[in-house]
């Protein structure tokens, strides 16, 4: 879409949930190979982005596991927003 002399991207919001990988629908697996970035976390399945996930796509790992260095909440809520825009 054109916003201006800006042209807007589309963002998804995908969720790969805890489960295995053949539970990923093929919406979701389609979506995750088109992406250009990927903001992910630890709270859905890495498999689907190692399985997925375009070489040219850019990875950003946000955490959100146990005890381990992961992004606050407001820093994912910002990268989705610079990204999204």
């Amino acid at each position: 879409a054109e916003v201006g002399n800006q042209s807007r991207g589309r963002c998804w919001l995908v969720g790969s949930g805890p489960g295995a990988l053949e539970h990923l629908t093929l919406g979701a697996a389609a979506l995750i190979q088109q992406a250009e970035v990927l903001i992910y976390d630890d709270l859905g399945t890495q498999a689907a982005v190692e399985a997925f996930a375009s070489a040219k796509a850019e990875l950003v790992y946000v955490g959100k596991r146990g005890l381990q260095k992961s992004f606050k909440q407001s820093q994912i809520d910002a990268l989705l927003v610079e990204w999204c825009l």
